[in-house]
């Protein structure tokens, strides 16, 4: 949404772009902190942010402080330090079986931290492989709540406001519509989700899963939703490891803030908002300053040869 992307004339291929080595981490420290085979753990991570006392905002000159109120915390998918969540059980039932239970893991932990008033946005995400951010290779995600919307969000939201506000309906659900339509950047299309690549996707292989129900809220989905996203999650993050020879990545919850009445701005957000998940392969050592500097980003694969070699994977 109001992003603009350069394709280059000539994709890449996935065999094109050079293997990223992780190297070695040393002692897991999380190897002794998961439970049993098939168990998923919740643990506090490292205190960046207090659960105790007030926001305490005030003005500091032409800035705002606050007290860094909030929660993080781990989600420790495995107590094995070498499996692979997509991998996890044998086919992709097994798979399917471990992602519901991260999915509901993740579930309890958004209803739970949305209760505090000062809880703005919880916000889940996971880091695959050190060079997307993970600093260890343990399976795991993490959850980080805070007393603000992130930047990247509060422009999602703002952006799909102004465009119901527009066209009164929801952005996401056009995307969907169009995307089913043009078929060339689908991935996956399942009774409840659809996989493709975003129109003006930030690196190359950037994939979205995106509900077909209309819902603003990762935490009000359906036990059949539930169902048909942890077997097509392991499926997806299987196709991107054997196109691209597994590949750090990152994936992204987006959904609604913590639904604190606002006037005249969050309250249309059943209507105009649509949670989904977003995945970013990495595919080299770092992005260049064009792309981060300007918010102006150069693809090396368009996102319709990206969607075909994914399907084909």
């Amino acid at each position: 949404m109001g992003r603009w992307v350069a394709v280059l004339g000539s994709s890449m291929k996935p065999d094109e772009y050079p293997s990223i080595e992780d190297g070695n981490e040393g002692i897991c420290p999380l190897c002794d902190l998961s439970v049993g085979e098939g168990e998923v753990t919740v643990i506090k991570g490292e205190p960046i942010l207090t659960e105790a006392g007030e926001l305490g905002r005030k003005g500091a000159g032409i800035y705002d402080r606050m007290n860094p109120v909030g929660v993080y915390e781990i989600v420790i998918e495995s107590a094995g330090h070498a499996a692979t969540p997509e991998e996890t059980g044998p086919g992709k039932g097994g798979a399917g079986v471990h992602f519901k239970r991260v999915f509901e893991t993740y579930i309890k932990r958004l209803a739970v931290l949305s209760e505090d008033p000062r809880i703005r946005y919880v916000f889940i995400y996971k880091n695959k492989g050190k060079a997307s951010g993970a600093r260890v290779s343990h399976p795991h995600s993490e959850i980080l709540a805070t007393p603000v919307i992130p930047e990247a969000i509060k422009q999602e939201l703002e952006g799909a406001k102004a465009y119901f506000s527009y066209k009164e309906r929801c952005i996401f659900c056009d995307i969907l519509h169009e995307e089913e339509r043009a078929e060339k950047r689908l991935i996956a299309a399942t009774e409840h989700f659809l996989a493709f690549s975003p129109f003006a996707p930030r690196v190359p292989f950037e994939f979205w899963v995106v509900p077909k129900r209309h819902s603003c809220d990762f935490g009000d989905i359906s036990p059949t939703e539930l169902d048909g996203l942890s077997s097509l999650l392991p499926e997806l993050l299987q196709k991107m490891k054997s196109a691209l020879n597994d590949p750090p990545y990152a994936y992204y919850i987006h959904t609604a803030p913590n639904r604190v009445p606002r006037r005249n701005h969050w309250h249309t957000l059943g209507d105009d908002y649509h949670w989904h998940m977003e995945v970013l392969p990495k595919l080299s050592q770092g992005p260049r300053a064009i792309d981060w500097g300007s918010g102006f980003f150069i693809l090396t694969t368009s996102p319709e040869d990206a969607a075909k070699y994914l399907k084909e994977a």
